[in-house]
């Protein structure tokens, strides 16, 4: 059932996040993600994730087929939405 409150172009919060402003929460969930995942390769001998990663692929075909399935298109989304430094 729709909610009868919400109208089609009626904005509820006009002072929420700017347009086009990042979403904190997902940088910092990125952060934490990254984080987490070189932790991880480093627990299992690799110097970072990318080790950790690549071993991980390199056990199973099908691995492969999730990496550029699954994985890499949401780097590239990443790396598009990012500034460079």
């Amino acid at each position: 059932m729709a909610n009868p409150n919400l109208v089609k172009g009626v904005v509820l919060n006009p002072h929420g996040r700017p347009r086009g402003s990042k979403n904190k929460f997902n940088k910092t969930m990125k952060e934490i993600i990254n984080t987490v995942a070189h932790k991880l390769g480093e627990r299992r001998g690799f110097k970072d994730a990318t080790g950790a990663l690549l071993d991980w692929i390199e056990r199973d075909p099908r691995h492969e087929v999730i990496f550029w399935k699954d994985i890499w298109p949401k780097l590239i989304a990443i790396r598009v939405e990012e500034p460079d430094d």
